[in-house]
């Protein structure tokens, strides 16, 4: 068996802040889950036999030697994306420019977190945890966008609690390795599964069905087995449109491909044609 081939990318991170903070325990304590959360991203890059991403970081001295610079300011601080506060359930934690944001200038990969909050080192009590926050956070600074996945870390809305740092959700995995490696039909499926068959069931399923999906998105202790089976039988009840001259789906899903994955014109109208066969019938 031939050895898993890895592509080495290593990047930089700064940490500033608008004033002097000193060293307090506070101080400490963040830049410890800085490290811990960047080397989290080191270990959860690889998918098993395929070749994957191998991130390095390290933190840099200087701002201008960092390919990430993380910034914790307050209101109005230098970009066009001013803080709220602490707000409301509109709050916004934190924001963070893709590493292609500029063609020309400094905030590609950059970091912005609200100093105004009321962050912790956990996910216990009152406050926001930081070590959720920023995980995500590095996300986007490595370019990936929201996933629809409730159990990803690029999932869009902040989850209270201690981290999982036991593993990332494949859907977090492909989505790092198609921009550092490209396209994969693994990676192809797995975003298929999570971007595209949800829409479908947001649209088709009934209010049963939309109750248990919640009911099940809310049960975090479920087996991994359990999961596998509920998700088994909502696929089996899932209406996946047929891709007739009438409903264009096949002509959607082209354009999914080449907005959401930079796919060719011509590679697109390739990978939807398996649409043509009607309704898919999965895991039966």
């Amino acid at each position: 068996m031939s050895a898993q081939m890895s592509k080495v990318r290593r990047l930089g991170y700064h940490s500033m802040r608008k004033g002097d903070e000193g060293t307090t325990w506070w101080h400490a304590r963040k830049r410890s889950i800085v490290r811990k959360s960047f080397a989290l991203w080191s270990t959860q890059t690889m998918i098993q036999s395929m070749p994957s991403v191998n991130l390095q970081f390290e933190e840099a001295e200087r701002e201008a030697d960092a390919d990430i610079t993380i910034l914790w300011a307050e209101g109005d601080h230098g970009d066009a994306y001013k803080f709220d506060g602490t707000g409301d359930h509109t709050n916004i934690l934190a924001h963070t420019f893709y590493p292609t944001y500029q063609e020309t200038g400094t905030l590609n990969g950059d970091i912005h977190l609200d100093d105004s909050e009321k962050w912790t080192s956990d996910g216990n009590g009152e406050g926001t945890a930081f070590s959720n926050v920023f995980v995500h956070e590095i996300g986007h600074a490595l370019g990936l966008g929201h996933s629809k996945r409730q159990d990803a870390i690029m999932f869009p809305i902040y989850k209270k609690g201690v981290l999982e740092h036991g593993s990332f959700d494949l859907d977090d995995k492909c989505a790092l390795n198609w921009n550092y490696i490209g396209p994969s039909n693994l990676c192809l499926f797995v975003w298929l599964m999570s971007e595209v068959l949800p829409r479908q069931i947001e649209h088709k399923a009934s209010m049963d069905i939309g109750s248990n999906l919640m009911s099940s998105m809310l049960t975090r202790r479920q087996s991994v087995a359990s999961k596998v089976n509920d998700l088994k039988k909502k696929l089996q009840t899932a209406v996946i449109p047929q891709c007739k001259e009438d409903n264009n789906v096949k002509e959607r899903f082209e354009s999914l491909l080449q907005k959401k994955l930079d796919f060719p014109y011509e590679s697109a109208r390739q990978y939807s044609k398996f649409l043509l066969w009607g309704q898919m019938k999965l895991f039966l």
